[in-house]
């Protein structure tokens, strides 16, 4: 593992709000997804679409989805 890819690594419940942002959730949503209560995901959702590893993380993700449906 290079030092770069060790440095995004994301603890699961980050991670799994990526994949739930990037499958067309919103942040409260996608928080709600990766097990934030009920109460507390809209502030859990928008502290995470601010913090920088997860934002590179979805960028990452939306751009590979991008190159594999040749959209430009």
């Amino acid at each position: 593992m290079t030092p770069l890819s060790k440095e995004l690594l994301l603890p699961p419940r980050q991670a799994h709000f990526v994949e739930a942002y990037c499958m067309g959730q919103n942040a409260t949503k996608a928080a709600m997804a990766a097990g934030y209560s009920i109460k507390t995901a809209h502030v859990q959702g928008s502290r995470m679409s601010r913090n920088v590893k997860i934002l590179s993380k979805i960028e990452d993700r939306m751009q590979d989805h991008q190159r594999r449906c040749s959209i430009t």
